[in-house]
């Protein structure tokens, strides 16, 4: 998120590299406006500075492994200092999460060579001119974002230039959320709201019997995780709904824990 303090750079270029591409299908390099800035932890860029990152920080290769290797040191810290097993859980569903991003990213590669080989009949357009000025396939934005937009559902372009003037008026935070709900989605910041108020619940929720706290007060998440996969079946014969198992909840009730914790 840019802040009115930050200094910017501003991308007024129509095309991009193919790597890029896939940066901006991941929700990175978002919009005209970049941080000519940004901050850098000891393990590298952090995930939320990559929507208004200028450029990528080396190869895109570097750049989700060095986002790998952070959460996988985060986890390997949590469990070294004896962090609460929601806590590990967590950081170690954040690993899990890289992965993954790492797959979608190397499809998302792959389906873009697939598309240029197609020469003349590809939707994806080549900026000739960048290209051989720089010696690297450079893709045009707008074929990117019709592309992109057809077979994932993702644009590539400012979605913010698509809203209404009250959307375009909020807070950055506000409107990235709005964005990503129009385009079908959560976004970070709601996302992480959302987990922080399932944490009150379940907190408010292990109160209310003494089989769903434990001695110290604290949620019995398994107790509860186990109630809800009850709940989410269609009868006691019936195995619970898919995404709503006892393993599914604890995960998920380990992500609200350290969503609340973050928020405090």
């Amino acid at each position: 998120m840019i802040n009115s303090e930050d200094e910017i750079l501003v991308d007024l270029r129509t095309s991009c590299t193919k790597e890029e591409a896939v940066a901006k299908m991941l929700g990175w390099l978002q919009g005209h406006i970049r941080q000519k800035y940004v901050r850098v932890s000891e393990h590298g860029v952090s995930a939320d500075q990559l929507p208004s990152l200028h450029s990528l920080d080396g190869s895109l290769q570097e750049q989700l492994l060095e986002l790998q290797e952070a959460a996988r040191l985060e986890f390997v810290k949590a469990a070294e200092t004896g962090a609460a097993h929601e806590v590990i859980q967590a950081k170690d569903e954040a690993v899990i999460e890289y992965g993954n991003l790492i797959n979608r990213a190397a499809s998302y590669l792959l389906d873009i060579d697939d598309e240029l080989t197609k020469g003349d009949l590809s939707d994806l357009r080549i900026d000739h001119s960048a290209t051989e000025n720089s010696g690297v396939v450079h893709i045009s934005l707008r074929s990117l974002d019709r592309w992109a937009t057809k077979h994932y559902g993702i644009s590539v372009i400012a979605p913010t230039q698509k809203l209404s003037d009250q959307i375009a008026n909020d807070r950055p935070d506000e409107r990235q959320d709005k964005v990503s709900e129009v385009n079908g989605g959560l976004g970070a910041t709601s996302t992480k709201h959302l987990y922080t108020t399932f944490a009150f619940l379940i907190e408010a929720f292990s109160k209310t019997a003494t089989k769903y706290h434990k001695g110290d007060g604290s949620p019995n998440v398994m107790a509860i995780a186990e109630f809800l996969e009850r709940v989410a079946k269609t009868s006691d014969k019936a195995p619970p709904m898919d995404g709503q198992g006892r393993e599914a909840i604890k995960k998920r009730i380990a992500k609200a824990m350290l969503a609340k914790q973050e928020n405090l």
